[in-house]
């Protein structure tokens, strides 16, 4: 079992203005080799960000936010981050990428696969290929990094 941060040393990263950034698919292919395997324990917000030519975007609203919690009440993460009083009232788009993009553990570690779902989910979505595509020419997976808090 690894911890994310040991994770992060086996992939390609890149520097910019002295931040680091880890590419994207190598995370992907690197989890895709390990996939049985369990991840330490952790919170971690894992941030995507579109790294081109025209500067650098940060994709907010698809970054992975995994909670240490003692009781999983994930619903009521996705009434508080939208201001809605009941799911019924959330967007199935917006939903779903809540869904995607928050893990809650209890005394749990975090699996593999789990996080090789968030990468499917961001890497097949038409909604952020389409908002990339208005910024750069066109939306290529290799400038589609992130950063680990």
């Amino acid at each position: 079992m690894k911890t994310i941060r040991e994770i992060l040393e086996s992939i390609s990263q890149i520097e910019v203005s002295n931040c680091q950034y880890y590419k994207f698919l190598s995370l992907n292919t690197f989890l895709t080799s390990v996939k049985s395997e369990k991840i330490v324990q952790e919170e971690l917000i894992l941030t995507p960000y579109y790294i081109c030519e025209k500067g650098i975007l940060e994709i907010y609203d698809y970054e992975l936010n995994v909670r240490l919690v003692e009781k999983k009440d994930s619903n009521g993460y996705f009434l508080k981050k939208t201001g809605k009083t009941a799911l019924e009232e959330i967007d199935k788009c917006v939903l779903k990428k809540l869904t995607m993009c928050y893990i809650e553990l209890i005394n749990e570690n975090l699996g593999v696969d789990i996080i090789l779902n968030y990468i499917k989910f961001v890497l097949e979505s038409n909604e952020l290929k389409a908002r990339i595509e208005k910024i750069d020419d066109y939306f290529d997976y290799e400038k589609l990094f992130f950063e680990v808090y």
